[in-house]
């Protein structure tokens, strides 16, 4: 008999210590990373919330984001009219990712995009990461100068994505 495996559940996480969370943090994503949070003293700190600009400590204590989630979170943390549209959205079990079907909403994010954007760009590429973007960019760039420029710029052991 397979013993199941020691998971953690979402309210177990929740409830997790500084300590608890450091071990797993090293042993299971980025101990670099740790290492340089622990010379800012970031390691000893739970963020328990976050709201617009501000992330809350495990004492209630308010800190100000100065990531922004490296630019994903231009609007901050949790906005209420996004979190509102998410929810309604959820709610009324609308679909999510659209590969098989057209999505009415994809259809109109690409429209609305088209409209705010300079001269002709009407086209819109919908990626969800930094990697899916790059690739998107050099195959355009490709395309677009055909077999005049058959050589791309890159910065050599360099990664965005």
């Amino acid at each position: 008999m397979t013993a199941k495996p020691d998971l953690i559940s979402v309210e177990q996480a929740k409830a997790m210590d500084v300590a608890r969370m450091t071990d797993l943090f090293k042993a299971h994503l980025n101990p670099g990373q740790l290492h340089f949070m622990k010379l800012l003293g970031f390691h000893k700190i739970k963020v328990e919330r976050a709201e617009g600009m501000f992330y809350i400590d495990q004492n209630g204590r308010k800190i100000l984001d100065f990531f922004g989630g490296f630019g994903s979170l231009a609007f901050g943390h949790n906005h209420p009219r996004l979190l509102e549209a998410r929810k309604k959205f959820q709610e009324e079990k609308r679909q999510e990712i659209a590969i098989a079907f057209m999505s009415q909403y994809a259809a109109a994010l690409a429209h609305n995009l088209a409209k705010c954007t300079p001269g002709d760009l009407d086209m819109v590429f919908l990626g969800s990461s930094g990697s899916e973007a790059m690739e998107a960019a050099v195959k355009l760039a490709e395309r677009a100068a055909g077999s005049k420029r058959p050589k791309i710029v890159y910065a050599e052991n360099s990664f965005h994505g």
